[in-house]
């Protein structure tokens, strides 16, 4: 679970620290930097979850774009996150709903682009750092591109259980908690990344009788309904962004 502004770096949102309004039921925020892009998806709640899928394939294509379509063929899908804790279990709930077909590979049959997932766990449970995991499967499995799911910390409420982003910056696991993980970026393990996050808990600070400030992480009663929600939404739209790209390999063969 990552917070935002623990770093110098642009991996957190946007827009998180400017509330903007949502005019409509589901609103798309672009930022481009010097070498980065960031798409953040606003909307209400999840009662029209299909168009919630079909910006959230479009938007994947879009990325998948920058890197050039015709380059992807082994996608690494990473769950970020601690499946024993509601609110930082988007990662590992997504990789419920991915469809993985590495191991067909094995099996002589060659899928146009083939998907592996991997859950690395939480850095208290196996005491290595999940940029060193993935650095590692990198190395034996050799994927185009890596896709990183994680649950965020956020702030701003406005954009709680209310927001999607996707870049392609990087992030730092698990730095909302504790400064403990490596980046993992393009830089960093060597392929092109694409980072998926979703605010599911907000951070609020109280004050003592001394005036110091102690922060609390809160989550809405409902997040587990939440959780399983917009990982489905996630993952299936992942699938279809599959589909796509095979598709498009199929045309220009």
């Amino acid at each position: 679970m990552k917070k935002y502004n623990i770093y110098p770096y642009r991996t957190d949102l946007i827009i998180n620290k400017k509330y903007k309004s949502i005019t409509n039921d589901i609103n798309i925020i672009d930022y481009i930097d010097v070498n980065n892009t960031y798409k953040t998806i606003i909307f209400n709640d999840l009662t029209n979850k299909n168009k919630l899928k079909k910006i959230l394939v479009e938007q994947l294509i879009f990325f998948y774009k920058l890197i050039n379509l015709t380059t992807i063929k082994h996608i690494l899908v990473i769950g970020i996150g601690n499946d024993n804790y509601t609110s930082d279990s988007i990662g590992p709930n997504t990789l419920k709903h991915i469809k993985v077909n590495y191991s067909i590979n094995d099996m002589d049959l060659k899928p146009n682009i083939k998907v592996s997932a991997l859950e690395p766990g939480a850095f208290g449970e196996t005491g290595i750092l999940t940029e060193k995991i993935i650095s590692s499967v990198i190395r034996e499995i050799k994927p185009d591109i890596i896709i990183l799911i994680d649950s965020y910390i956020t702030d701003n409420i406005n954009y709680l259980n209310k927001t999607i982003e996707i870049n392609n910056k990087g992030l730092y696991p698990g730095c909302g908690i504790e400064s403990i993980n490596s980046k993992i970026d393009r830089e960093s393990i060597g392929i092109p990344t694409i980072v998926i996050g979703v605010p599911t808990a907000v951070e609020v600070k109280f004050s003592n009788s001394n005036n110091n400030y102690k922060p609390y992480l809160l989550s809405t009663k409902d997040v587990d309904k939440y959780i399983s929600a917009i990982s489905e939404i996630i993952g299936c739209s992942f699938n279809e962004s599959v589909n796509y790209l095979s598709q498009y390999q199929d045309s220009n063969d």
